[in-house]
C-alpha cells in the first residue's frame, strides 16, 4: 500500500501515524500534511495580498519549524537543502516530495 492510499485509507493512516509514533518520525507525516494543505491554498486562483502575506508568513513558519538548524520538528533534509528553499530556489514542494518518498521507503510498515 502506498502512501497516497494509506492517507485515504482512516485504519491504515491510524496504524501508519501509530507506526511512526514509534518510529519517533511523527514529524515528516505532519510536515507532508502541511505542506499538502499549503500548496493546495498556494494554487488558489486570485490570491489577494492578504492571502499572499499569510501564506509567506506561514511558509516561514514551516521552515523554522521543520527545515531550519535546530529546528523542534526537524526532518532530516540536508542543511543544504533547507537553505536552497530559503533562499527561494527549491519550492517547500520539493521537501515535501522528498520527504513523501521517505516516508513510503519504510520497509518496516
Amino acid at each position: 500500500m502506498d502512501l497516497s492510499a494509506i492517507l485515504k485509507d482512516q485504519q491504515a493512516l491510524y496504524a501508519f501515524m501509530q507506526f511512526l509514533k514509534d518510529e519517533d518520525a511523527m514529524n515528516q507525516l505532519q510536515f507532508c500534511l502541511s505542506v499538502e494543505d499549503f500548496n493546495k491554498r498556494m494554487m488558489t486562483p486570485d490570491l489577494s495580498d492578504a492571502d499572499l502575506k499569510s501564506l509567506h508568513s506561514e511558509a516561514t513558519d514551516l521552515h523554522k519549524m521543520y527545515l531550519k538548524q535546530g529546528a523542534p520538528s526537524a526532518v532530516g533534509v540536508s542543511q543544504e537543502l533547507a537553505k536552497e528553499i530559503q533562499k527561494s530556489k527549491r519550492t517547500l514542494f520539493n521537501s515535501h516530495r522528498n520527504l513523501f518518498l521517505i516516508l513510503t521507503c519504510f520497509p518496516q510498515f
